[in-house]
């Protein structure tokens, strides 16, 4: 539709430049017309347009047949009157050559706007969709993977099991949701993602509990156990990081008690990776 709308308009100011043009030329030919009679001469080379002349200037003097003996010639007005006619008809269409133009910019101006206005509309439907889709994401996992604190000292009758179990034993009293073993971690699986924040609140109490181990905790919202796996790879001790998936799906929640923070971005073979992690509230 818009482009038949341009294309009307550049027909309208085609033909009004056209018979501006055509005007501009019969004004000329009648004016060398008047010469002619004036001078009692016979120009044959204008034979050509006489009939569409004639016919003109028959017209002028029909509205204004009036002459008058000047210098030993007589002048009919009839001429004058009729390149006066040309002329108007030259301004009319020099004047509505540029409303053309001027109404062409503001329909251009408008079609910008609307065309602006439906993307926009457009667009809000489709964040509105999309964050109605992912508002019905609940699941999601935590995998934690350990390892003895640099800090600590460690003794001939410590063992990293016991303390994996003690881990998982108050993570179990705290959630009640088991874990299981995945990528030399402990994988749990939640499914009420609004309440995030409370889970997150038991696996800050474990990176600042005095246990002897060094946690590095992901968490991904779903069950793409690859992507976790890409996020455990990194190795990220004593935080909780997430993908900017999990982070989107963690800003539509109404209430949030855990600032984020971009960790960096990380590229794999196929995939690129943008990590966040969770901060706690100073």
């Amino acid at each position: 539709m818009n482009k038949l709308i341009l294309f009307i308009f550049k027909c309208l100011k085609d033909i009004v430049q056209f018979i501006s043009i055509i005007c501009s030329f019969l004004t000329t030919i009648i004016s060398l017309n008047w010469i002619e009679t004036i001078i009692k001469a016979h120009w044959g080379w204008l034979d050509f347009i006489r009939p569409v002349t004639n016919a003109i200037i028959d017209f002028a003097n029909q509205i204004l047949p009036l002459s008058f003996n000047a210098f030993g010639s007589t002048f009919d007005i009839k001429y004058i009157t009729a390149i006066f006619l040309l002329l108007i008809i030259i301004f009319i269409c020099r004047k509505s050559l540029r409303k053309l133009e001027d109404l062409e910019v503001d329909y251009h101006n408008v079609h910008i706007k609307v065309k602006k206005h439906n993307e926009d509309n457009f667009n809000k439907k489709l964040i509105k969709k999309f964050n109605d889709r992912e508002k019905k994401v609940r699941n999601y996992m935590i995998l934690i993977n350990t390892q003895w604190n640099k800090n600590y000292y460690k003794r001939e009758n410590d063992s990293m099991g016991e303390q994996n179990n003690l881990m998982n034993d108050f993570i179990f009293e705290e959630t009640g949701v088991k874990h299981s073993v995945f990528n030399n971690g402990f994988l749990y699986k939640f499914d009420r993602f609004e309440k995030i924040d409370d889970v997150l609140d038991v696996m800050f109490r474990l990176i600042n509990s005095k246990a002897p181990l060094e946690y590095s905790i992901s968490i991904q919202t779903g069950d793409d156990l690859q992507l976790i796996k890409k996020l455990s790879d990194l190795k990220e001790f004593n935080k909780v990081i997430m993908t900017a998936e999990t982070l989107y799906r963690y800003n539509l929640l109404k209430t949030r008690r855990y600032k984020t923070q971009n960790v960096g971005i990380f590229q794999y073979e196929s995939l690129t990776l943008e990590v966040h992690e969770f901060r706690e509230e100073l």
